[in-house]
């Protein structure tokens, strides 16, 4: 439980740091098209994530997703 509370912290440190640096980029310059890559492909990671796997999706810990991570 402590393992995968702490996955679940560090990706989402992961994240909104991401998003973090990108809105940064986007205030500062203007740059859009990072922010635009940043939402799709953040998005994309988190449901990759084998704590999303098997928490949101209710798929077994088994195989590629059994612990440790």
């Amino acid at each position: 439980q402590e393992y995968d509370l702490g996955q679940a912290k560090a990706l989402a440190f992961q994240n909104v740091l991401g998003a973090a640096i990108i809105v940064f980029m986007h205030l500062k310059w203007g740059y859009l098209r990072p922010m635009l890559l940043q939402s799709v492909l953040g998005l994309r990671t988190l449901s990759a994530a084998p704590i999303v796997q098997v928490y949101l999706f209710g798929k077994p810990a088994t195989g590629d997703l059994a612990r440790p991570w």
